[in-house]
């Protein structure tokens, strides 16, 4: 007993040794050793950075803290919260703000621990039902292994990002191997809002490996944008998204107004934005279901959109560009991506603004939509040579047709489909117009969507050669020689 008496002492002090360290070893709320104590100790403390981690040894692994009130606003300049092999889940009830940050706070981190059920009406931050900060020019997060699940954010103001809400107009904003599940972010009037898993206003934003399904955003009379990731600022310079899902996301779909970007919605003055690897099915809005990318806040330069190796499935939208829409000013430039049964009124694969430039177009497989022509607008291509070698299923890509593939001989049609942790969902099909369809290897990208190699052959001929769109087929050769090459039938 005086063994364990004194493990508790340990756990529950806040000692000089280790001020900067607070332990969590209770999933109570409140009291010695809970994780309302370790916010109250570490925004207390005075020498930094500091953490809080969950012990494994005594908090009781994975279970959750249930919040009676919101937690204590966070003021600790510089903290980190790990919950290790605790995995712990910190839940709002439906009812309360998880965690707030005040402008003094310059580095957030959290790492393995889940946030759920957090729930929010608006301001303070104009949002973050499970995280959220004030605004200010500095300060940066990272989220590492963390899980957003069932956050509401519902208003009848402004209303941004039901996950996380993250506006530091001179920080960065960094995301590994999470999850954003069944987010919702809800206007009840005329006002905006946007980003049902999350809202950005910080210089740098970089999503990896991360999973974004069933999230919402609506706005009952008013503008909501962005069901998955709103990104809307003067001050955004880059977006980095790669090996990433998104999935079932939902932006206002067939609301008067709003309604861009089921999954995306990117709004920026002067930016650029890399898309790689990532796999899009079954968002829907009003405009740009998968992705919508304009130009923001009068800026006379025209931000970037490039898009390698991505898949997108089974979009609907109920104006232009159910897959993809480029927007006023914007530059795009595209490689080796795959669109297959997207439906909308015009464009149902990509649909562009007519002050749209579109500065490479190339190795892209644009198989059959389910309504709607797959292109619509009439871009600027100030660089024809760089449009070539493309797959059109159906019509209305005239501005992208340079040097066009044939596409007598699609093939079957063949998706692949995994689960967060695994490998890169994908889609493909193995006719001649597609397998190895293309002996230019300058126009392809090095790797596909899975990062294998290209070009690989694909089609048994030795010759390796790229295929169209975002998966390299390599062709698998049957049995091992040594299994029978050298038999004459009297083995036995």
């Amino acid at each position: 007993m005086k063994t364990l008496a004194a493990l508790c002492a340990l756990a529950f002090a806040s000692t000089a040794a280790q001020a900067d360290n607070f332990l969590v070893a209770t999933n109570s709320d409140g009291g010695p050793g809970s994780l309302r104590q370790a916010i109250l100790d570490a925004n207390a403390a005075t020498d930094v950075p500091h953490s809080i981690s969950f012990s494994g040894g005594l908090y009781p692994t994975g279970s959750a803290i249930t919040l009676t009130s919101d937690l204590p606003t966070i003021t600790a300049t510089d903290l980190t919260i790990v919950g290790g092999a605790a995995e712990p889940i910190v839940d709002g009830g439906d009812v309360f703000r998880i965690i707030y940050a005040t402008v003094d706070v310059q580095n957030l981190h959290l790492k393995d621990i889940e946030l759920r059920n957090g729930y929010s009406t608006g301001s303070p931050g104009q949002g973050g039902a499970c995280l959220g900060a004030a605004g200010g020019s500095g300060g940066g997060l990272t989220l590492e292994r963390v899980i957003f699940r069932g956050c509401t954010l519902s208003t009848t103001g402004l209303a941004w990002g039901a996950g996380f809400r993250w506006a530091r107009s001179a920080g960065s904003v960094d995301i590994t191997d999470s999850q954003f599940i069944d987010n919702f972010t809800e206007v009840t009037t005329t006002g905006q809002g946007g980003g049902g898993a999350l809202a950005v206003g910080a210089a740098h934003l970089s999503i990896t490996g991360s999973w974004f399904e069933n999230n919402d955003t609506i706005s009952e009379n008013g503008s909501a944008n962005g069901g998955a990731i709103y990104v809307s600022t003067s001050n955004i310079h880059t977006v980095w998204v790669s090996d990433s899902s998104f999935i079932d996301n939902d932006a206002s779909p067939g609301r008067s107004n709003g309604g861009a970007g089921g999954a995306i919605y990117l709004s920026c003055a002067d930016c650029f934005v890399q898309l790689e690897r990532n796999w899009f099915r079954g968002n829907a809005g009003n405009s740009g279901g998968g992705i919508y990318m304009r130009r923001g806040y009068g800026s006379p330069n025209k931000p970037r959109l490039l898009l390698k190796n991505s898949g997108f499935y089974n979009h609907i939208v109920t104006g232009s560009g159910a897959a993809l829409y480029v927007g006023s000013n914007t530059e795009f430039d595209a490689v080796n991506n795959s669109f297959y049964n997207n439906n909308a009124n015009d464009g149902a694969n990509i649909a562009f603004s007519s002050t749209a430039d579109v500065l490479g177009f190339r190795a892209n497989l644009m198989a059959p939509v389910s309504a709607g022509t797959a292109c619509s607008g009439s871009p600027g291509t100030p660089f024809p040579s760089a449009i070539r070698l493309n797959l059109f299923a159906d019509g209305g890509c005239d501005a992208l047709d340079n040097q066009a593939l044939p596409t007598d001989d699609l093939g079957n049609f063949q998706l692949e489909e995994s689960l967060f942790g695994g490998d890169m969902s994908y889609f493909w099909f193995d006719g001649s117009s597609v397998i190895d369809a293309i002996n230019d290897a300058g126009a392809c990208e090095a790797s596909d969507i899975l990062g294998n190699t290209r070009p690989i052959d694909g089609d048994a001929d030795t010759m390796a050669d790229c295929d169209v769109g975002a998966f390299e087929k390599y062709w698998v050769l049957g049995p091992p020689i040594d299994a029978w090459i050298f038999t004459d039938g009297f083995e036995d």
